[in-house]
């Protein structure tokens, strides 16, 4: 907010009582509102939008597109919001609403610790700060009810829920997204943690081993409920795992980081050639690699003895290796990736891709195509190059200004981003095209997918499914108004 603004109230505030300044204020400020993040149903016919101001955004307003000029009603606070079925789940702050918008009816729950869409089922759940965890249907109907629930429940969002507590011998894990409670593995192991993968086709599960308390992997496929577990893979107390899933399931790369602190009794001499100072103080961290094939069940250690990071392509045969800091001079905050090297776990082998540079970042950044065939990242930090990672075959996409890649799911085209208009990018024939949705105006893709496939570096696999149409946000920087469009194969619709 301007300081013209901030004058403004404190005139306002200073001429109006007590009583009368709280309602102007909050009269005057709503003045400078604006409609921001629409929520769709899946049918098209509600959507949810926010009412944003300068300072707070503190109501979600309902509009019916068959009636859109008048909103049907609003909830008085911000938070995650998702469609299910014929009605609307809204948490946030610790509290959470559900809304049928079939019946009108409304039920708040406060205070809460999460609350889970389920969309695809028509259902959600609601965890209360007693560990009790219930799940509704649509109607408002109690259909599981658990106690003493350890942790937040394990979600996608979709359709798939999964919880853990404690039994009299030990731990079970619990499937809650049919009609019947599913136990899917009871275990004498404590379990540490627990997550699902992204595709939602494993559960991954940390436990300590009652025999050897050390901490081991298990992956329990959600769909046949087989578990596997990987004894070559143990962590010592302070270790800690970090799981990437490669093309949904097909494959996963598990990493093991152990931090080796500095001694810092001793004397140092730090030289300002060390490409990694930070590490004179914090200690540097040792990594391992496995790679779990889904098909055959079977685990490979990935070597570190010339290069110490890999990262995931979303390839399962291809990698990336690398020093995180080589030939880093500090003229950057963070080093840009150099001597990069794609490993075939085939072959073990290895062979060099181009020094790397962010274009949307001061790091950098590598985009991954969903079927693990391209690579996109930049040479320059302006201009972005395609790779086709099994020849390393290059071609640079010479237009500047291109931001935000994102590939379709079959692998035939990538979308750009830009402040002038939306670019498509066709990959066999190496032509880029101006979709005249917004030219002059700048652009940005709503619906698009972005799964990040390292922790550390802006590596990640953005895709788009071209069956489906897109949403795209359009800016006009001279108004600063936004609008949103529908387009899909050719066409658009402003909404």
């Amino acid at each position: 907010m301007t300081r013209i603004n901030w004058l403004l109230i404190l005139l306002i505030s200073s001429w109006y009582p007590a009583k009368d300044t709280k309602d102007t204020l909050q009269s005057w400020i709503a003045g400078f509102s604006q409609l921001a993040n629409p929520t769709y149903s899946e049918d098209g016919r509600w959507v949810a939008v926010r009412k944003r101001y300068d300072l707070t955004q503190d109501t979600l307003l309902l509009v019916n597109t068959k009636e859109p000029e008048i909103s049907v009603g609003s909830i008085d606070f911000n938070g995650e919001t998702t469609f299910i079925k014929n009605g609307i789940l809204v948490f946030g702050k610790s509290k959470a609403e559900f809304w049928n918008l079939k019946t009108n009816e409304r039920k708040r729950y406060d205070p809460v610790k999460m609350a889970n869409p389920l969309p695809e089922t028509g259902r959600y759940t609601i965890l209360e700060k007693n560990a009790n965890l219930d799940v509704y249907d649509s109607d408002g109907k109690i259909v599981h009810h658990l106690q003493e629930v350890q942790e937040f429940p394990v979600s996608d969002k979709k359709g798939k829920l999964y919880v853990y507590r404690k039994n009299n011998k030990g731990y079970d894990i619990i499937d809650l997204s049919g009609k019947v409670m599913k136990v899917l593995r009871s275990t004498k192991n404590t379990v540490r943690k627990m997550e699902l993968s992204n595709s939602a086709k494993y559960l991954v599960v940390d436990e300590i081993d009652e025999s050897t308390s050390q901490s081991q992997i298990v992956l329990i496929n959600t769909r046949s409920g087989k578990a596997d577990t990987l004894p070559e893979i143990t962590a010592g107390k302070d270790d800690y795992y970090k799981i990437t899933e490669i093309q949904e399931g097909k494959a996963i790369l598990v990493s093991l980081h152990s931090l080796q602190k500095p001694d810092l009794t001793l004397a140092d001499i730090w030289y300002g050639t060390d490409e990694n100072l930070k590490t004179r103080k914090t200690g540097v961290t040792k990594n391992r690699y496995w790679l779990w094939k889904s098909d055959i069940s079977k685990v490979q250690e990935l070597p570190t003895d010339i290069y110490p990071v890999f990262t995931s392509i979303n390839s399962e045969r291809y990698f990336l290796a690398f020093h995180p800091t080589k030939g880093h001079n500090y003229l950057s905050e963070e080093p840009q990736l150099r001597n990069v090297q794609v490993y075939d776990v085939l072959l073990n082998s290895y062979c060099k891709i181009e020094d790397l540079k962010g274009v949307n970042y001061g790091s950098t950044e590598l985009i991954c195509s969903y079927d693990g065939k391209y690579l996109l990242g930049s040479e320059d930090g302006i201009k972005w190059s395609l790779f086709e990672i099994s020849s390393l075959r290059k071609n640079t996409i010479t237009k500047t200004g291109l931001k935000n890649p994102v590939f379709t799911v079959d692998g035939r085209y990538i979308f750009f981003e830009s402040p002038d208009d939306l670019w498509r990018y066709e990959i066999e024939t190496e032509k880029l095209t101006a979709l005249k949705i917004a030219p002059g105006r700048s652009t940005r893709i709503m619906n698009a997918g972005k799964s990040k496939i390292a922790d550390k570096w802006n590596f990640s696999v953005n895709t788009i499914d071209n069956t489906k149409p897109l949403l795209i946000e359009v800016l006009d920087q001279y108004t600063t108004r936004t609008a949103y469009f529908i387009w899909m194969e050719g066409k658009k619709r402003k909404l």
